[in-house]
């Protein structure tokens, strides 16, 4: 592979989550300083480890001790304002035992930052359960929650969600935000039961969070969150039980069936989540996350995350889009070592690198994959007809933009992409302006050199054969890119995920007092001045300016003949 050598596991991409464990100084200051200003009609409630106790709880020296005293307080419109320390205990009952259940639009917050304040279910109570679209949990460590399926199963529990166990750290029932939050060392645990029992068993469900929300019911957003070390299980009871399959060791997330996402996962890090299921009727299904029903992913890191005897180790999706999210170093046992595509699912401009157990798996129908890249991927011993070691396609999926290399089967040998038949009622899929090996027998654009990376984040090197090689319309692939780079800056994209920033050639005149140059279209640019070259004191002069397809012109009062002048190109 020329242009760069990769060690054999290269750093995860260094991108922390907006919140990594604790709020950023400006967004904690403006929240706190709005927790506690007077406001018409809404209250602040304190709750303090050494707090006197005292209701209603309106001040430090009289906070409650237990958190779910003031929520029970607080309505629509209130904050409760919880300082540092560790919370434990049953404080309400609500689709199992939970530490605080909140049902109005209030604001929980942490005095501090996650790292001090947390809410500990004990391995007996659930975390936070949030059943308000109005409600925010902002700033806690949620630890050690648990959940399992009675027995017998709640018949309420099961009419409303499905499933016997949800959200060992945080259950958000149609609404809420969870934002700024570690969510660590949680379980749910669903048990198997025979068929006559229950013609759909249920199973175990978002081991650190789950959340859904139905059409005109509100949103959730998670945001800013670090989601680790979590797990959904579901196991046998006896010989002959069986149930349903364990989904989202991490988080769970379920939108409505209407068009608009109103279920969001976002910058958040996704890691060392697992799911697992210990009979051969069910397998498990999304290591670090499952999302299903419009739901959306996007900015968020997946890495070290495993579907035991499953698919999907870091991410699933279903009916659903991830877009701008890296999957690195995951592991699955079936297939989908990275990411498993139901149907109707998309991924765009997202990395998939080094998962163990395949890169991408399209194990439904219209899967869409989008400025893509999918590499340096390696099987477990899947790999047969129609599973791939890099991208799995199938009718009618397709791939645009996308660059699907260096992935190796259990043998060695480089194993990019397969066709999975079994959909031939559909149109057939789809491949174009990819750099894949070997090439499509159909398609356009569609190239097979070494795509020639400058780093191990995969950007792409300057002489790429990616570099403007890609789509001349942003009408399929979007007009940004992985870092939110305006798409197409040279007249053709460049096939991956990153847009590279080029320069074409410059030249500078002088004419009549006036300086011209001709850049790239967008290309931002500042004309800078010099009397002394040797001292080197260059001045900016005039406006920086925009290149586009006609010359840029600056005159210079000051007069060219007692100056030198230089033209720099800015960073986008």
């Amino acid at each position: 592979m020329r242009g760069m050598k990769f060690p054999h596991r290269p750093s995860p991409i260094s991108r922390p989550p907006r919140y990594p464990g604790r709020l950023h100084s400006i967004p904690r200051l403006c929240a706190l300083l709005w927790a506690l200003a007077p406001r018409a009609e809404s209250t602040t409630y304190f709750v303090a480890t050494n707090g006197s106790d005292n209701p209603p709880y309106l001040s430090w020296t009289s906070a409650a001790r237990s958190i779910q005293a003031a929520v029970n307080l607080a309505t629509n419109g209130d904050t409760v304002l919880v300082g540092e320390g560790t919370y434990s205990g049953l404080g309400a009952a609500y689709y199992g035992p939970n530490v605080v259940v909140i049902t109005n639009g209030i604001t929980l917050i942490s005095s501090n930052r996650s790292e001090t304040t947390w809410i500990d279910g004990g391995g007996s109570n659930r975390c936070v359960l949030i059943a308000h679209t109005g409600a925010v949990v902002e700033g806690f460590t949620l630890s050690h929650g648990y959940v399992t399926a009675s027995n017998p199963v709640v018949s309420a529990f099961i009419d409303h969600v499905g499933y016997a166990a949800c959200g060992g750290g945080v259950f958000i029932r149609n609404g809420g935000t969870l934002r700024g939050c570690t969510v660590r060392d949680n379980q749910v645990h669903g048990i198997l039961y025979a068929v006559d029992a229950f013609p759909f068993p249920p199973g175990a469900r978002g081991g650190g969070i789950y959340a859904a929300t139905a059409t005109n019911n509100g949103n959730v957003i998670i945001e800013g969150c670090v989601i680790e070390n979590n797990a959904a299980i579901t196991s046998s009871r006896t010989n002959g039980y069986y149930g349903g399959s364990p989904y989202g060791g991490g988080v769970f997330l379920q939108g409505p069936n209407g068009t608009n996402a109103s279920g969001i996962l976002r910058n958040s890090r996704i890691s060392g989540n697992w799911a697992t299921c210990s009979n051969i009727v069910n397998s498990a299904e999304g290591g670090g996350a499952m999302l299903i029903r419009t739901a959306l992913v996007q900015g968020c890191t997946f890495t070290a995350n495993y579907s035991v005897d499953g698919n999907g180790g870091g991410l699933s999706l279903d009916r659903s889009r991830a877009v701008g999210c890296i999957v690195r170093q995951n592991r699955a046992d079936l297939s989908g070592g990275g990411v498993t595509l139901n149907t109707r699912a998309t991924l765009l401009n997202c990395i998939v690198a080094e998962n163990d157990g395949g890169g991408c798996m399209s194990s439904g129908y219209s899967n869409h994959f989008i400025s893509c890249i999918i590499v340096l991927n390696t099987n477990l011993g899947v790999s047969g007809v129609g599973v791939a070691t890099g991208l799995t396609i199938r009718d009618p999926d397709r791939a645009v933009n996308t660059i699907v290399r260096y992935n190796y089967d259990a043998m060695g040998q480089e194993d990019n992409w397969e066709y999975s038949e079994g959909f031939s009622p559909y149109t057939p899929f789809t491949m174009d302006y990819s750099c894949v090996s070997p090439l499509p027998t159909s398609g356009v654009g569609n190239i097979t050199l070494d795509p020639l990376f400058a780093d191990e984040n995969f950007l792409p090197a300057a002489g790429s054969p990616c570099l403007d090689a890609g789509p001349s319309s942003a009408a399929d692939i979007g007009t940004t890119d992985f870092n939110g780079t305006a798409r197409i800056l040279n007249g053709r994209a460049d096939i991956g995920a990153f847009e590279a920033w080029e320069w074409g050639p410059a030249s500078m005149r002088a004419v009549s007092n006036a300086i011209t140059w001709n850049v790239v279209s967008g290309a931002v640019c500042r004309l800078e001045r010099s009397t002394d070259l040797m001292a080197g004191n260059w001045t900016p002069v005039g406006s920086t300016a925009t290149g586009g397809p006609a010359p840029v012109i600056f005159s210079d009062t000051g007069g060219l003949a007692s100056a030198h002048f230089r033209l720099r190109a800015l960073e986008p």
